[in-house]
């Protein structure tokens, strides 16, 4: 009797690790195309092919949700690259860090929850997420790496962290759609080259909102200030001296070549209600 009860046992606990598997000292599942991830620490990076993904193309599954469990501290690089079906990801507030290319490729992606807690954004990370409709940032965030949301064209607001110190090369270029901007933090956040391009596309509009206290110091910031442009001075007892400014590419410094055609309005991030400080479309 005890041989039996021995034999069931054993066979109950391979089919277990059938379904479970370790990636690192995290274990993952994968049925009826759900990805779930838990355990405690963080994931590895991948340079290859994911398990799962791997499992997913022998099982013929597509992967659409992905669960990330509490405990979990990092999502390794190239984690969910180009999984273009996940419609929707769910992240722990155990994370701090997502890594390179993490979720590039997500095409399917329509909106995603950075928690609190996280302190770095890796390059690439959200890269060609085109259906990703907004953004934001914690304020826990401190760096977001090089084009991490390159060619996310449909990203209409991002919201900064008021803790952000870096914005790195090219991390929102190709976002030709985007229509508002807040930074949250009163000290202007350290830019690389072309953190910011094709905004102006389409005639668009597009508005910067920052603590009204710092307006001067994100118009004479070095980073910053390469991307804006005086226009014209306007004087009103409402609106501040010299306000309108515009959003240009640093790559276009010629003056003779034709200014871009959307100005940036300077509200006050803490009283958002479209109390406009020196905005006119030009």
């Amino acid at each position: 009797m005890k041989k039996y009860l021995l034999v069931i046992l054993t066979i109950l606990v391979l089919l277990a690790c059938d379904k479970v598997n370790k990636t690192g000292p995290l274990t993952w599942t994968l049925e009826n195309g759900v990805l779930t991830i838990s355990g405690q620490g963080a994931m590895p990076n991948y340079t290859n092919t994911t398990p799962w993904r791997k499992k997913a193309d022998e099982s013929n599954q597509i992967i659409t949700n992905i669960f990330i469990e509490e405990g979990v501290t990092s999502i390794g690089d190239n984690a969910f690259k180009d999984l273009n079906s996940v419609v929707f990801v769910s992240i722990p507030s155990t994370l701090n860090n997502i890594g390179n290319y993490a979720f590039s490729g997500c095409t399917s992606l329509i909106s995603i929850k950075i928690p609190e807690g996280v302190l770095n954004i890796g390059g690439f990370a959200f890269k060609n997420c085109s259906k990703l409709i907004q953004i934001e940032i914690p304020d826990s965030v401190i760096k977001i790496g090089a084009f991490a949301f390159q060619g996310c064209e449909s990203l209409l607001n991002i919201s900064l962290g008021k803790n952000l110190q870096l914005i790195d090369e090219g991390a929102f270029s190709s976002c030709a759609n985007i229509k508002t901007i807040t930074s949250n933090n009163p000290i202007p956040p350290v830019t690389y080259s072309r953190f910011f391009t094709d905004i102006n596309l389409h005639n668009q509009k597009c508005r910067l909102i920052v603590p009204f206290d710092f307006i001067n110091e994100y118009k004479e910031h070095m980073s910053w200030r390469l991307y804006i442009r005086d226009n014209e001075e306007i004087k009103d007892e409402n609106r501040i001296t010299n306000p309108l400014e515009y959003f240009y590419s640093s790559e276009n410094t010629n003056e003779n070549e034709s200014r871009p055609s959307n100005p940036w309005d300077f509200l006050d991030s803490e009283n958002t209600n479209e109390k406009e400080i020196g905005s006119r479309q030009l």
